[in-house]
């Protein structure tokens, strides 16, 4: 039996079950979140179990989304937005939490790539 060989291929075995747990986990983290689609009619919003409200200077489904409150570091990973905290500073690395709606107005401090950005919607 060649000892030196076995070893070389346990560590060649051992080598490859690192690599795939880390790339697993790297594509885990950075699964995008699901955008959903929006109804464009009142008819459409109610048959969706949403409403139909003004927001800001027009009417439009107002869609909850199911992953409200996650953690988040970018809007990708939301089924809407990833809104930072209002004491954050624009501009300043932070995480956030995914809104509870998918269509959001007014002042919004949102989460891109880790920083804070400042949008005015409506």
């Amino acid at each position: 039996m060649n000892v030196p060989a076995l070893r070389l291929a346990g560590s060649a075995v051992l080598t490859a079950v690192v690599l795939v747990i880390c790339a697993c986990a790297t594509r885990t983290e950075s699964i995008p979140g699901v955008k959903l689609r929006v109804p464009t009619t009142p008819g459409e919003c109610k048959a969706a179990g949403a409403q139909w409200t003004r927001l800001g200077f027009s009417e439009r489904c107002d869609v909850r989304t199911s992953d409200a409150g996650k953690m988040c570091t970018d809007s990708a990973q939301c089924q809407g937005t990833c809104q930072a905290a209002p004491e954050v500073a624009v501009g300043q690395l932070t995480s956030g939490s995914c809104s509870p709606y998918v269509s959001n107005f007014g002042r919004q401090l949102i989460v891109e790539h880790g920083r804070a950005v400042e949008y005015f919607v409506e």
